[in-house]
């Protein structure tokens, strides 16, 4: 398997790589080989093009250690002019999700297709065997098909939300309407309370039952409350929603129905403010607020930061002020409110 390169002449050269094994370039990158220069690297043992460099990191990036990628780092380099480090960022995000679809994907086969082959008497080889050739041959193109597609659905979803925002600018910018006003979006931390330790009591098999209802859980409310789950933490789970009424709402649905679905009790944590998207997560002091005040809840309970109140509280909930708490790594106290539903 070869990568091409730009060479000092600038016409493009083969450099073979062995797939599968560390060949002679990648034995030569050290692991923290930090910033690729515009000139040539010199790491004592060769002269390295910087592009070749960034080839392997691009490749280590998505997860493909030492498979060469045929110049994608040129391509994203030279013809669509981005800058070294959005090529990586971006090839982290798209490996991850596609790596995490196969390893799923593997791990179900052997549990839920080829333990039943091995239950009726086959040895682990016929076993094997047997699933591929009866279900695997199908399911893999299957499998590859619908990734396609839950692409194409969510890029549909993000895209015309993105060309609506440029929409209503331009009207705006017309004159001819103004645009809602905006809310800060809001970020949410909920747990589970007393996992670990029921986990030590009923054992790994549970646990992973439990994980499963919460990830069901999760899903249901992001749905419900327009949000979208970041991503779970052990027994815990990271929001975002671009309402924080939304964010609030959510909330008490998770923790009303944590508890009838076998789950132990589940505190939540909510904060609204500005967030900086990067790599599909979210970062800033308002993260890190939310993170802090989901600490705080006790089980049962919803408590909210002050940013996620400003504009009023949802229809049948109202917010009760605890006090100003002290958070780590927080500078100054942060008045914090407890969300609950209306008597009715």
């Amino acid at each position: 398997m070869a990568v091409t390169r730009r060479s000092a002449s600038g016409t493009r050269s083969a450099c073979p790589i062995r797939g599968g094994e560390c060949d002679e370039l990648d034995a030569r990158v050290e692991p923290d080989h930090g910033r690729v220069d515009d000139q040539v690297v010199d790491r004592g043992v060769a002269r390295v093009d910087p592009v070749e460099l960034l080839d392997v990191g691009l490749a280590r990036a998505v997860g493909l250690a030492h498979v060469a990628l045929g110049g994608l780092a040129i391509d994203a380099l030279e013809r669509h002019r981005l800058l070294e480090a959005e090529v990586l960022r971006a090839a982290r995000v798209w490996g991850e999700g596609p790596r995490r679809v196969a390893q799923h994907q593997v791990h179900s086969f052997h549990e839920l297709i080829e333990e039943p082959f091995r239950r009726q008497g086959l040895s682990d080889d016929q076993a094997l065997d047997a699933a591929l050739s009866q279900i695997g041959v199908r399911l893999v193109p299957y499998c590859e098909r619908l990734v396609g597609w839950l692409y194409r659905r969510h890029i549909e979803t993000y895209t015309i939300e993105h060309r609506v925002g440029h929409v209503e600018t331009a009207l705006e910018t017309a004159g001819l309407q103004r645009k809602p006003a905006a809310h800060p979006d809001a970020c949410v931390f909920a747990d589970l309370s007393g996992y670990t330790s029921l986990t030590e009591e009923l054992g790994d098999a549970a646990a992973a039952q439990m994980a499963l209802r919460l990830a069901e859980l999760m899903q249901e409310v992001a749905n419900n409350h327009s949000g979208l789950v970041v991503k779970m933490l052990g027994d815990g789970v990271h929001f975002h929603f671009h309402d924080p009424l939304n964010a609030v709402r959510g909330s008490l649905e998770f923790v009303e129905k944590a508890e009838p679905l076998g789950l132990p009790p589940a505190h939540v944590g909510v904060n609204a403010g500005p967030m900086t998207y990067t790599d599909g997560d979210y970062y800033g002091l308002t993260v890190i607020i939310a993170a802090r005040i989901a600490a705080q809840a006790g089980p049962g309970q919803v408590l909210v930061g002050e940013g996620a109140t400003v504009n009023g509280h949802p229809e049948g909930v109202r917010f009760e002020e605890i006090e100003a708490l002290p958070l780590k790594g927080v500078a100054r106290p942060v008045t914090v409110y407890r969300a609950l539903r209306d008597a009715t």
